[in-house]
């Protein structure tokens, strides 16, 4: 999805003149974007990755791989965007990744047995 920019907010403090931080204190970026439909969309960026966007941009939400959350906020409609989670834990990363291709394995074996016995 190709969102259009009207205009986009940039901000690291809340109102209140608060940096932005999460619990372990990470600092992020708070993009707030308008698209030219009248939509409203949210991203907190970490990394930087909104930093060079600028009112009138086109942002290509596929090619960044980023999800789109629907939430309604004080009766208004919003969008959230947003990366897909990872597994926190590499170890286990890798052992599922073990199990599907073990899996895959298997059911090419299943296969296999099957167009032996039909």
């Amino acid at each position: 999805m190709i969102i259009q920019c009207s205009k986009i907010y940039h901000n690291t403090e809340s109102k209140d003149g608060k940096p932005y931080r999460t619990s372990k204190g990470k600092p992020f970026t708070l993009i707030t974007i308008k698209s030219h439909d009248g939509k409203t969309y949210k991203f907190t960026d970490f990394n930087g990755i909104g930093a060079n966007w600028e009112d009138g941009c086109s942002i290509d939400t596929d090619a960044l791989g980023f999800e789109i959350t629907e939430k309604v906020w004080n009766g208004q409609t919003q969008y959230e965007l947003g990366k897909p989670r990872k597994l926190a834990n590499p170890e286990l990363e890798a052992r599922v990744a073990k199990l599907e291709e073990r899996m895959n394995a298997m059911a090419e074996w299943v296969k296999t047995i099957q167009n032996k016995q039909g």
